[in-house]
């Protein structure tokens, strides 16, 4: 399975890179929005984990160029609320 992980904060990046490849699934890594993009246009991937605030442009954004341009038949969206994002 391929994995594209576009996170922009690079410790976070590599630790999923890191736990991901332990468990032998291909990974690829994007910091922004423009890398992602590219990434996406020229590859396919199994599985994108994508950020929603990214250097570039918004991380849903990107998943409506996702969606225009492939034929999906379902997408699962996950979120993950800091603590310090609800003070």
């Amino acid at each position: 399975m391929k994995i594209l992980i576009v996170e922009d904060d690079l410790s976070f990046q590599e630790i999923l890179r890191k736990a991901l490849e332990q468990e032998r699934y291909v990974v690829e890594v994007a910091p922004d929005f423009r890398t992602a993009l590219f990434k996406i246009s020229d590859y396919e991937y199994d599985c994108i984990l994508l950020d929603i605030t990214l250097p570039g442009g918004s991380g849903l954004d990107l998943l409506n160029c996702i969606l225009d341009s492939l034929l999906i038949g379902s997408v699962y969206l996950v979120a993950h609320l800091f603590k310090g994002l609800l003070a």
